[in-house]
Order: structure tokens, then C-alpha cells, then sequence
């Protein structure tokens, strides 16, 4: 607006008169920046100049800084879409309005976010853009897990859609549904998408439209068919493209690597997940794929590792205002407890996702697994009452429940059946128990949950007097529990195998079995901080196996 030599001495003239500060940084690399010393002073300034010289001038502050920053204006865009609107420009404006939007959602501004794009769509001087605005906006809320908004926004904005923004539109709302658990319209928008991705030769969109079939299968447990959608929708991932999706693709297949046991795979998935969801700002995959890495970790044994994800987990839930996304993680942390025999702490975290379940609301079922966890707990110190009194209701409500709770929470609470009947009925009821809870797990294909039952199985079968159908169930257990490699059912089916070869009357073979648990026992500790091993080597059931072998937690 005039000459720099001119500039410099009215600023410094204005500066001395004490109406304006030299700021100490300025938004614009490499050059100078000031504000009023007060509102007012602004204020009457403002008021001095004609409406029409400040729409100039407004457009030439904004013209300035779009060619001093070039691409580079995303840091101040709300600040270019006030110049353009006060210059009389509503669709400059609105542009840099949305871009200001994706910046508070990338920060995970949500109220900010929704109220920028609201201004950018109030603004839009072009129909078409408007309508990207909107379908932005809709998109933003899933981003941000308001999963129940932006579907409602999704299915008001469908209709009118057509070409690639209905594509998106339709994964926005198949990823939705999965965290809704309405598997019709999610099927219903996968296929859609896929099939109009396909007819449109838009390869980006195709492998996004597959990967939200991997969510789907895994509402309804069909675990080989959700692997085998996920894995091809990574081989036909066009690469460095969509990468939010990329991330939540990669975290519905860790789901289904985990509960099939390939704790390996469930791992290196998750952490891509976790590591481009962080990139993204994409909510579920950078907290659940943290989940799930955490856990997979802990199934493998790596237990610090484990409990170090799910603290930074748990803190960044807080950190960014999605709390409710820390209670899996609280649960999954238990897992690594309750093999440790801190058996109180798991209880004290279970009880805290519980609570934060009632205060924030889920997504999924951590509410039920913390229930289900507090009944594990219980049953390992010999505590019986709670489960007797609860296990009705939660069998009811995961048997009779929607997508994975009949499937899911079914094959838990039938373990924890077993384990009760196990510990207050007799002989037939406990195999009648163990027999369902490992057809269930066999259905389910949960590895996990099937060496469990087959290690209750084969010890009342060794009750009943039937030796070779208990010592088969027994190996059965501890051959699942090498492939799963958990050192936790290592350790406690060998020693399982080893008193059934006992009572047996095979000697060498129990030995044998107790030798092998001490050494999975002996090599997991080495693992350990010195304070959880400590805890863990002073646990009755570890001492119990370690004195079968001659060894004392000190030698």
C-alpha cells in the first residue's frame, strides 16, 4: 500500500506515539510484525477509512500474503479468510475458511473445526463448492470419532452426491458403522463404494471400499474372510494415497490378526496403524492400533514394552479430549497385570475403564470386556461372588447382543463359566462347561480361549478316570499355546500337563513337562523389570511349578 522506505517511518513514528508494539515473532518468515498497543485505538483508526477503501485494502493485505507465502499460508488461513471476507470476496474467503477447518481438525479441535466449516459453507458463492464443504464437514466428524453425527450428516448428504465425492462419502459411512456396529449399512455403503470405485477405474478408492469390509467381517466374527479382504486390500493400496484410511485399514486388520491368535502380524499392523494414524489426526486407528499393538505385545511376552504403550496411550486419550477411546487401553493393560499375578492393579484399572465407560459412553464393548476382566480376576484369587451374581446378566446380554458380542464376549464368558464351574461344581458340570466354552472358541477361531478350555477339559477328563482322552486334551492345550507363543499358557499348560503325567503315573514325562515350564518361567522373567519379576516369582501358582523342579524363587 506504499512505498517500504515510507512504511518503516510511519511504523517507527506510530511506535514512538506509543499506538502500536513491535511484536517479538512475526506469521510471515523474514519480515516484521505489529499490533495495536489497544482495541480501541484500532477500532477508531478502522472507522476513519470509507467502506470502500477497506475492502481495498483488506484485498490487498491478503493479495500480499498469498504471494509472500505462496502454498505456505495454512498456519494463517483464517486470517486470509478475514481479509477476503472484509474485502468482499465470500468465496475466497470460504476456501481458506475450510483450509482453516482441516487445520483445527489436524489439531483435534473439533468444536473449532465444526465452526469453521460452518462459516466456509455459509460463504460458498458456488453450490458445488458448498456441497464439498458440507461433505467435509460430515467427514471431519468421523475423523474425530463423533461417529453417530457424522453418519446422520452422511445419510442426509448421500442423495445428492455423485461421482467421487459419493465414494467418500459412502466409506465415510461404512467406517462409521463399524464403530455403530450396524453391519447392514455398512455391508450395504462398502460394496457400494467399491462397486462404483471399480465401474469409475478410480483405483485410489477401490482398496479404502475392501478395507472397510474387513471391519465388517470382523462385526460378525467371520475372521478368515476379514483377513482375507484386508490383505487384498493392502496389496491393491495405490501408495501414498489416502493415508487416513491406510491407517484404519491396517487397525480392523490387526483386530482380526490378534483374535486368530498371529499375535506377530496383529503387531506390525497395529503399529503402522497407530504411526500413520498419529500422521493423520485419525482418532480410532492412532489410539485402538495402539491398542491393539499393545496387547499383541503382551500376548508375545514383551510385556514392558507393552505396558509402556498402553501408559502413553491412555495419557494421549486425555491429552487430545477423547477419553472415552482410553478405556480399551486401560482394559487391555490388565491382560499383562494378571499374568505379572498383580492381580489388585488389574482390578483397579478394570474398575476405571468401567467407570470412564459410564461417564464418556464406548464405542464397541469395553464395558462388557472390563466386566468380563473383573471376573478373571476374581476367579484367580478364589473370589467367587461376583461372577455368581453378574455372569447371568452379561451371558444374556452378549448372547442375545448385537455384531461381536455373541461371538466375542460369548467366547469369554463361556471361559470364565468353566473356570467357575471348575472352582464350586463338580466333575460333569465343569466338562460340560469346557466342552461348550471349546466349541465356542473353535467357532470363534480364538486359539487363546481353545487352550484354555482344552487345559479345564483335559484335567477333568484325568478326574473322570479317562487318562488318554485328559493327557491328549492337555497336549492339545500346550501344542496351541507354542503356536500362540504366550509365555503365560506355556508355562501354566506344561505345568497342567506336567501333574496330569503324574497322576498318571508317567514320572519322566511330568518331569519332563515341569523341566519345560520352569525354563519358559525362568527365560519370560529375564525379561522383566526387576520389580515385576520379583512380584511374579512370588505368586503361589510360579512357586508352586519352580519346587517341582527343585527351584526356589531366590536360587
Amino acid at each position: 500500500m506504499t512505498e517500504p522506505e515510507a512504511l518503516d517511518d510511519a511504523l517507527d513514528a506510530l511506535e514512538a506515539r506509543d499506538l502500536i508494539r513491535h511484536e517479538p515473532g512475526s506469521r510471515v518468515e523474514g519480515d516484521r510484525e505489529f499490533s495495536f498497543k489497544h482495541v480501541l485505538i484500532r477500532e477508531v483508526a478502522y472507522g476513519t477509512l470509507p467502506r470502500a477503501v477497506r475492502r481495498e485494502r483488506h484485498a490487498a493485505v491478503a493479495s500480499y500474503l498469498e504471494r509472500t507465502l505462496g502454498d505456505n499460508v495454512r498456519d494463517i488461513a483464517w486470517f486470509l479468510a478475514h481479509q477476503w471476507r472484509e474485502a468482499g470476496e465470500p468465496g475466497r474467503a470460504a476456501t481458506y475458511l475450510a483450509i482453516a477447518a482441516e487445520r483445527a481438525r489436524s489439531s483435534f479441535a473439533k468444536d473449532e473445526a465444526l465452526a469453521l466449516y460452518d462459516e466456509a459453507i455459509a460463504l460458498a458463492d458456488d453450490p458445488a463448492v458448498g456441497a464439498r464443504f458440507r461433505l467435509d464437514r460430515a467427514l471431519s466428524l468421523i475423523e474425530l470419532a463423533d461417529f453417530e453425527a457424522g453418519a446422520a450428516e452422511l445419510d442426509e448428504l448421500t442423495p445428492g452426491l455423485d461421482g467421487p465425492d459419493l465414494i467418500d462419502a459412502l466409506l465415510g459411512r461404512a467406517r462409521a458403522s463399524i464403530w455403530l456396529e450396524q453391519a447392514d449399512e455398512g455391508f450395504a455403503a462398502a460394496d457400494r463404494a467399491r462397486d462404483l470405485a471399480e465401474a469409475a477405474g478410480d483405483d485410489e478408492r477401490i482398496a479404502p471400499a475392501i478395507g472397510y469390509l474387513t471391519g465388517m467381517h470382523t462385526l460378525r466374527g467371520e475372521i478368515d474372510e476379514s483377513i482375507a479382504r484386508g490383505e487384498e486390500a493392502l496389496r491393491r493400496w495405490v501408495p501414498g494415497t489416502r493415508a487416513s484410511d491406510f491407517a484404519t485399514a491396517n487397525e480392523f486388520l490387526a483386530d482380526s490378526y490378534y483374535w486368530s491368535g498371529s499375535y506377530e502380524r496383529s503387531e506390525e499392523l497395529a503399529r503402522r496403524a497407530t504411526e500413520v494414524g498419529g500422521q493423520t489426526h485419525n482418532v480410532e486407528a492412532l489410539l485402538r492400533g495402539g491398542g491393539w499393538r499393545g496387547v499383541s505385545l503382551a500376548a508375545m511376552g514383551r510385556t514392558e514394552e507393552a505396558l509402556e504403550v498402553f501408559e502413553r496411550l491412555i495419557e494421549t486419550a486425555e491429552k487430545i479430549g477423547r477419553p472415552r477411546f482410553a478405556a480399551p487401553s486401560i482394559n487391555y493393560s490388565t491382560l499383562a497385570f494378571r499374568d505379572l499375578y498383580l492381580v489388585d492393579e488389574a482390578r483397579r484399572r478394570n474398575e476405571q475403564a468401567i467407570e470412564l465407560v459410564r461417564r464418556e459412553g464406548q464405542y464397541g464393548m469395553p464395558g462388557m470386556q472390563a466386566e468380563i476382566d473383573l471376573m478373571v480376576a476374581d476367579l484367580m484369587q478364589g473370589e467367587f461372588g461376583r461372577t455368581q451374581r453378574e455372569w447371568p446378566r452379561l451371558w444374556d446380554e452378549a448372547i442375545n447382543g448385537a455384531t461381536w458380542r455373541p461371538w466375542l464376549g460369548g467366547c469369554r464368558l463361556a471361559f470364565v463359566r468353566t473356570e467357575l464351574v471348575r472352582q464350586t461344581e463338580g466333575t460333569d458340570e465343569t466338562l460340560e462347561a469346557a466342552t461348550d466354552a471349546l466349541q465356542r472358541a473353535q467357532r470363534a477361531q480364538r486359539p487363546k480361549y481353545e487352550a484354555a478350555a482344552s487345559e479345564a477339559l483335559g484335567t477333568t477328563l484325568l478326574k473322570t478316570g479317562d487318562a488318554t482322552g485328559g493327557i491328549a486334551r492337555l497336549e492339545d492345550a500346550v501344542r496351541l499355546a507354542d503356536r500362540l507363543g504366550t509365555p503365560t499358557a506355556r508355562w501354566q499348560y506344561r505345568a497342567a500337563l506336567g501333574r496330569g503325567r503324574y497322576a498318571t503315573g508317567d514320572d519322566t514325562g511330568a518331569e519332563t513337562a515341569f523341566r519345560e515350564a520352569t525354563a519358559v518361567i525362568r527365560e519370560w522373567t529375564a525379561t522383566l523389570s526387576a520389580e515385576h519379576a520379583a512380584a511374579f516369582l512370588e505368586a503361589e501358582p510360579v512357586r508352586e511349578v519352580l519346587a517341582a523342579t527343585g527351584v526356589t524363587t531366590g536360587g
